[in-house]
């Protein structure tokens, strides 16, 4: 299986749950949260999914799954207790090219979700690639209690560098700049600091500075 994790963004894409159990409700809260266009097709619905209903931020269609439900879908998670049902879902959703989910073990799936957390503009992301997914959590847990909290600072203030150098330097210089910035040893720096609450204009003084000691 040749996976890659990328980000999604689900503003308005139209998304179809075929399921609508207690993993469909789990997995479901992440796209509409998130501003994608969400149909549900299932003849039952889990009550974790009641209020999104009734908000009216999904569309449930009771009946059992037709082929045609994928009709103008972009993304559909096949989330049935039936893995008969799910494989079907899927293969109909390949032949159409869209990309497809399956929470039953076997598969098969295009797509997976992984465990995640966001801190601000930074996202950690673990997946077993469907393995052992319930280990994701622990394992990502792990990784993001090592992890120095700081670092969307940091990104923060890249961010507004390179906003201020794209309008402000050619093409060459540009790319020299970037190519000193990324060999700057960041994490040790971070480790190195005590930033007492900094704003984002000391941030930025302070950070400055150290790339001026550091390229000297």
């Amino acid at each position: 299986m040749g996976y890659v994790p990328v980000l999604l963004d689900l503003e308005n894409l139209r998304i179809l749950f075929v399921g609508a159990g207690r993993q469909a409700a789990n997995k479901m809260r992440h796209f509409v949260e998130n501003g994608a266009l969400v149909r549900i097709v299932s003849p039952t619905l889990n009550e974790g999914i009641r209020p999104y209903l009734d908000a009216g931020r999904v569309q449930w269609v009771a009946r059992q799954y037709r082929p045609d439900d994928l009709d103008h879908m972009q993304v559909v998670m096949a989330c049935t207790d039936n893995a008969k049902v799910n494989r079907q879902v899927v293969q109909e959703a390949k032949d159409k090219g869209i990309l497809a989910g399956n929470i039953s073990f076997e598969g098969p799936r295009n797509l997976q979700m992984m465990a995640y957390t966001k801190q601000q503009s930074l996202i950690v992301g673990v997946s077993t690639k469907g393995q052992a997914p319930l280990l994701s959590p622990a394992i990502l847990q792990d990784i993001s209690s090592s992890m120095n909290p700081k670092w969307p600072r940091v990104i923060s203030w890249v961010h507004r560098f390179r906003q201020e150098i794209a309008g402000a330097t050619s093409f060459t210089e540009r790319s020299e700049m970037w190519k000193q910035l990324k060999t700057f040893p960041f994490q040790a720096w971070l480790a190195s600091i005590d930033d007492q609450d900094w704003n984002d204009d000391e941030w930025e003084t302070n950070l400055r500075r150290a790339l001026d000691r550091w390229q000297e």
